[in-house]
C-alpha cells in the first residue's frame, strides 16, 4: 500500500540528470536511464530480442513458452492478465467470462 500511495503523490525525489524526469523510486530512475545510454540488459535466449528492463522481457517470454491468458470468446491472446481483462470489457460485454 505505502508504494501505491508513493506513486500518486508528488514526493519524486529521484532525479534524471541528463533531461530531469523525476521518479517515486530509485530503481525507476535506474531503468529510465537506460533510455539515454541505450543500455539494453535482458536479453531473449530463445531469439534476437533486447529490453531495458526484466519485466517486459519475463512478458516476452511468455510468448515463446504458450504461458499466455487466452480469451474464451475469441482467438486473442495476451501476456498480461489485465490486457485480457480489458479486451473481454471491450469486445465481448455481457458475454460472461471465467475467474479473471
Amino acid at each position: 500500500l505505502a508504494l501505491h500511495v508513493k506513486r500518486h503523490t508528488n514526493n519524486r525525489p529521484y532525479l534524471c540528470a541528463t533531461c530531469g524526469a523525476t521518479f517515486y523510486e530509485a530503481s525507476k530512475l535506474k531503468a529510465h536511464i537506460r533510455i539515454h545510454t541505450g543500455v539494453h540488459p535482458f536479453m531473449c535466449d530463445q531469439c534476437p530480442k533486447i529490453f531495458k528492463v526484466k519485466h517486459l522481457l519475463v512478458r516476452h517470454l511468455r510468448w515463446h513458452s504458450g504461458n499466455l491468458f487466452k480469451c474464451e470468446h475469441c482467438n486473442k491472446k495476451c501476456d498480461e492478465k489485465w490486457i485480457l481483462r480489458a479486451h473481454i470489457q471491450k469486445h465481448h460485454v455481457g458475454m460472461g467470462s471465467s475467474s479473471l
